[in-house]
């Protein structure tokens, strides 16, 4: 994955296999700030002109509650914009709906079968101990895809360089797939917990092959020059997005 961004709106974007997406960064002067107002009734501009830019015919975000309620739409076309209720999870067999998760330092999460299906999924440590990884791809096989088909792309998140936890999280975060070697103690006693180490082995443990899940190199906390970041800079952090298409015509 890249190390640097790849154009204005991009930090790496990927096309091919009828599906198209990506994950943003904060842009020149913050441009990219996708903030979702709690009002919002029509798409805020950031938001559409990601629609447009992507083609897609609409637009569908989570409100994200650090659960693990996967939301599935399986049949049929929502024009527009959609903004689902306590959901963390995104899936569509649907060509031309584009799905968004926004993050700020957790994991955000896109899941493809090339021409066939998409997924995101918005990732922290609770909706990691929750399960909501294991729950998006049960959503995918229900679809009859196999795991062995399902590509991941993670995007930038907190790394355990910065993401310092609580012993109630570290205990919670050290029983999971890969948790003992993903949640650190260091001098002082303090826990630190490794997101996307985590996220990898729920993936894994799903059955993913570890060759079809992408990771990124970048902490949003150390990068304050190219990511937001709510453990940085607190409740009025930007939001960086995560989105995917299954492309029209596949």
């Amino acid at each position: 994955m890249a190390s640097s961004p790849s154009s204005e709106l991009w930090f790496w974007h990927f096309e091919g296999g009828g599906i198209s997406g990506g994950f943003t960064w904060r842009g020149p002067n913050d441009v990219n700030d996708f903030r979702l107002p709690g009002d919002a009734i029509d798409p805020p501009l950031p938001f559409a002109a990601l629609c447009d830019r992507l083609g897609a015919a609409s637009m569908i975000v989570g409100e994200q509650v650090h659960g693990r309620r996967v939301f599935s739409l399986t049949s049929g076309a929502r024009k527009g914009w959609l903004v689902v209720p306590e959901c963390d999870g995104l899936v569509t067999p649907t060509p031309g709906i584009a799905l968004v998760v926004r993050a700020a330092d957790c994991v955000p999460i896109l899941l493809w079968v090339e021409g066939a299906c998409v997924a995101a999924v918005h990732a922290g440590w609770r909706g990691l101990a929750g399960g909501v990884v294991a729950t998006a791809v049960a959503r995918l096989l229900r679809l009859g895809h196999r795991a062995s088909d399902i590509y991941a792309a993670l995007g930038p998140s907190i790394g355990p360089c910065c993401y310092e936890i609580g012993q109630d999280a570290a205990a919670k975060l050290s029983a999971l797939p890969g948790g003992e070697d993903a949640v650190l103690r260091r001098g002082g006693g303090s826990w630190f917990a490794d997101l996307p180490m985590l996220a990898r082995a729920q993936l894994a443990a799903t059955g993913l092959r570890g060759s079809h899940i992408l990771t990124p190199g970048e902490c949003t906390s150390c990068r304050g020059d190219l990511f937001f970041s709510h453990r940085r800079e607190g409740a009025e952090s930007g939001r960086q997005v995560g989105v995917i298409v299954l492309s029209p015509g596949e």
